[in-house]
Parts: C-alpha cells; sequence; structure tokens
C-alpha cells in the first residue's frame, strides 16, 4: 500500500544522467512532496566525499535540503528508524557495499530514491550505479544539453576538462568538482572526447 502515491514500500526508484541534468532537482522534488503528508517520515543522505556543500543542492536555481552526510554506507542504517522513505544523492561516489546496505532497506519496506551519475567521465559505468539500475523498479533518465558550441543536441555525458582540454581516460575516476583546475560540460556522445579510450 501507498501512502499517497508518495511512498512505495520496498521499492528503488533511480534517478540518473549526466551532470547539468537536473537530478538533484528531482531528488528533491519528489521527496520534499512529502512535507505535505502527515505522518511520514524521510532522510535525505549523501556520501562524505561530496565535500562541495553541506546540503543537498541543485546547480541551477540552488534548491537545497539537509542532508546526512556519511563516510560508510553502512551508517545509513544507523539512521533509519521509523523512516518511510529514504533518499541517497551523488550515490555513485559510495562503495560497492551502498548496494548491500540499499536491499536492507527495501527488505524493510523501506522506499529508496536515489540519484547519480550513470556513466563516469570515461562514458563508462560509474561505480555502484550499473548495480542499482539493475535493481531498480523504476528509472528516471534524465539528459542535459550539450556544451559544446552550436551544438545544443541531447547531451548524455560528462566532459571532464582539465585546463581546457578533455582529460585522459587513465585520470582518476573520482575527482570531485572544485578541488583542481578540472571543470565539467555535458556532452552529447558525438563531442565526447576521452584521449587514450581506445
Amino acid at each position: 500500500m501507498t501512502k499517497n502515491n508518495l511512498i512505495n514500500p520496498g521499492v528503488l526508484e533511480v534517478i540518473c544522467g549526466p551532470m547539468f541534468s537536473g537530478k538533484t532537482f528531482e531528488l528533491i522534488h519528489r521527496v520534499e512532496k512529502l512535507k505535505y503528508l502527515e505522518g511520514s517520515k524521510y532522510l535525505f543522505f549523501k556520501p562524505a566525499r561530496d565535500t562541495r556543500t553541506k546540503k543537498v543542492k541543485t546547480r541551477f536555481n540552488g534548491i537545497e535540503a539537509g542532508c546526512i552526510s556519511v563516510k560508510k554506507a553502512d551508517e545509513i542504517l544507523d539512521n533509519i528508524d521509523g523512516c518511510d522513505l529514504i533518499a541517497i544523492d551523488e550515490t555513485q561516489f559510495f562503495q560497492k557495499n551502498i548496494v548491500e546496505v540499499i536491499e536492507k532497506l527495501l527488505k524493510s519496506d523501506i522506499n529508496v530514491i536515489v540519484a547519480g551519475l550513470d556513466l563516469d567521465y570515461r562514458g563508462e559505468p560509474f561505480g555502484v550505479m550499473s548495480n542499482l539500475l539493475a535493481m531498480a523498479d523504476h528509472v528516471e533518465k534524465l539528459f542535459a544539453t550539450c556544451f559544446h558550441p552550436r551544438c545544443n543536441r541531447k547531451a548524455t555525458r560528462t566532459q571532464r576538462l582539465i585546463n581546457n582540454k578533455p582529460a585522459h581516460y587513465n585520470d582518476p575516476i573520482f575527482i570531485v568538482e572544485g578541488s583542481g583546475k578540472e571543470i565539467y560540460e555535458a556532452r552529447c556522445i558525438r563531442h565526447h572526447i576521452v584521449p587514450g579510450k581506445y
């Protein structure tokens, strides 16, 4: 039974896509509706590895929501008493045991909604996201608009640029935006460039 169709016990929902596609906005929008549902309890989580802000925050309009930052996925299980729904942002940054944690939440009849990058800057499955997409009961795949000049096609990839040049295939996967000279753009597959990939 669902609560007003906003909470789906034991259901995993995945929101994914490239950077700048509105994943966090969709996550907040989906969950914040529960403020008006009497008797519902929900919590937001994000990995401590994401040090950009203390809250879950959108890029476009600065909408934000309070969250619990955790170093390890199993810390989520310490905070779920009475929760109907758990929302997790930047899920790609968690270690593989986030899959086990989410399965435990689902078996406890908790609705779990995760958001994250489905592909890394190389255009390959990003960490645990491929596992979660396979497990998901519902997937919402979002798109951005290609940043390449005069393109404006549907962007499905995230381009990492270092000193305005495409990052090499052998560069580290995990770099939090703003930690160095790297920037990110949304790109269509035609304009997504990864030197050393082939």
